[in-house]
């Protein structure tokens, strides 16, 4: 009830694991998560987090981000048959500034730098 409510005022929806997505696609699926709503997909994508994406993103969901944190996810998305929105985690050493690997990537429409 409480994600229920939060979608409905408004909130984008966030994922960190296989069994996340296939509860937002169930969600998404029955109407409760609008389409226009992003699904940001965050954390390690292990075989199963990666299946799940693009089972949904396959499925129609065009909203479906998922937050790259090492060159291995995107090759692991790159072959998806339809376009997928990405996301690239900037990297920061200890002291708070940006380490070498920096987003190459604009953010979506609507969303805006930074979120």
């Amino acid at each position: 009830e409480v994600v229920r409510t939060a979608v409905v005022s408004g909130a984008h929806y966030e994922t960190s694991s296989a069994f996340d997505v296939r509860i937002a696609h169930r969600l998404w699926r029955g109407g409760v998560l609008p389409a226009g709503r992003f699904i940001f997909c965050n954390g390690s994508k292990e075989a199963a987090y990666i299946a799940a994406i693009r089972d949904m993103r396959m499925a129609g969901c065009a909203t479906i981000v998922p937050i790259l944190d090492d060159p291995q996810e995107f090759e692991l998305l790159a072959d998806c048959p339809l376009p997928l929105l990405l996301g690239v985690r900037e990297r920061k050493d200890a002291g708070g500034r940006p380490s070498k690997v920096t987003s190459i990537f604009p953010p979506p429409r609507g969303v805006p730098s930074g979120a």
